[in-house]
């Protein structure tokens, strides 16, 4: 009986050759491997039992990938190449005399996410995708040239339209190696304009949180002189 001995618990030689054919077919589909396609979020909504073979640009801000996949490691880009990618670079240069500040033995102090908000039915311009927020206290005393320590700066930055987000580690001392940077082209919009390009997050882990993430702009919300004393609090 198929070389199996299945059919013995199976009550009569008929049904033990129908039992052997389904276990024979069950090994041979938990065998096989299976790679589910891209598919955005309003795709899945209008189609949840059909894999999607639409690009992963189909609809613009809502690419989401079934199969988990880490973004592409981005290259090694200094502090320089990083701030052609920053929104409002001029809150936080101001502290440091127009330069970009290193980011080596920053801390992150502070992480919040946003789901956003998209308005049901067509297309509205109003719609928010993900929002990543983080607060971090930049070290004097790892700048370039720098003769003191002390004079900290606490920066919030706001990374929009989050993707594929993977942290870990986090916990009451998070210092960082860098917050390195790179860009993705994500292809066009119907009129035949590049949509704007993914930017590739990776939070190098010092000690405490490590993390990577996509996004498609990132900003200064505000950059001040550290404040004495606990740093942040929960958000009611």
């Amino acid at each position: 009986m198929h070389n199996r001995k299945n059919y013995v618990f199976a009550g009569s030689d008929a049904g033990g050759e129908r039992a052997a054919a389904f276990y024979s077919l069950s090994i041979q589909r938990s065998s096989m491997v299976w790679t589910r396609k891209p598919i955005c979020v309003r795709c899945s909504l209008a189609l949840p039992n059909i894999p999607s073979t639409a690009l992963r640009n189909c609809c613009l801000g809502t690419s989401s990938l079934l199969r988990w996949r880490r973004p592409k490691p981005p290259p090694d880009m200094s502090g320089e190449s990083i701030k052609s990618f920053v929104d409002g670079t001029e809150r936080l240069r101001a502290f440091y005399s127009g330069a970009w500040p290193c980011f080596h033995d920053a801390e992150i102090v502070e992480m919040h996410l946003w789901r956003g908000h998209v308005y049901p039915g067509e297309w509205d311009n109003r719609n928010v995708f993900p929002i990543l927020t983080l607060k971090v206290l930049i070290l004097e005393a790892t700048q370039p040239n720098a003769t003191s320590a002390g004079n900290d700066v606490l920066a919030t930055l706001r990374f929009h339209s989050v993707d594929q987000v993977r942290l870990q580690d986090f916990n009451h001392n998070n210092s960082i190696v860098d917050i390195a940077v790179s860009s993705e082209a994500r292809g066009f919009y119907t009129n035949g304009e590049p949509l704007p390009p993914a930017l590739l997050m990776t939070i190098e882990q010092g000690f405490g949180l490590a993390g990577s993430f996509s996004c498609t702009r990132i900003e200064i919300v505000t950059a001040e002189c550290s404040p004495t004393g606990p740093l942040g609090e929960p958000h009611s």
